[in-house]
């Protein structure tokens, strides 16, 4: 879907570009068979792009299943 600027694992972090906006998606462990995943989509510093990071959130759980 886009271009990943930066990836930090300890910290559940990855930051990308896509479709012209910054994308911040975090991993968290809650549990042994729960995780949440938070995507977060900006255009500039501050528009948010919730149909960017819908597509984003549906292509990773895609993914998963």
């Amino acid at each position: 879907l886009g271009i990943v600027r930066e990836t930090e694992e300890r910290r559940g972090l990855i930051q990308a570009d896509v479709e012209g906006a910054h994308v911040t998606i975090r991993v968290k462990p809650m549990s042994e068979t729960v995780t949440e995943l938070n995507v977060k989509a900006r255009k500039g510093f501050l528009m948010p792009k919730l149909d960017v990071a819908e597509r984003v959130y549906n292509a990773i759980i895609a993914r998963l299943l």
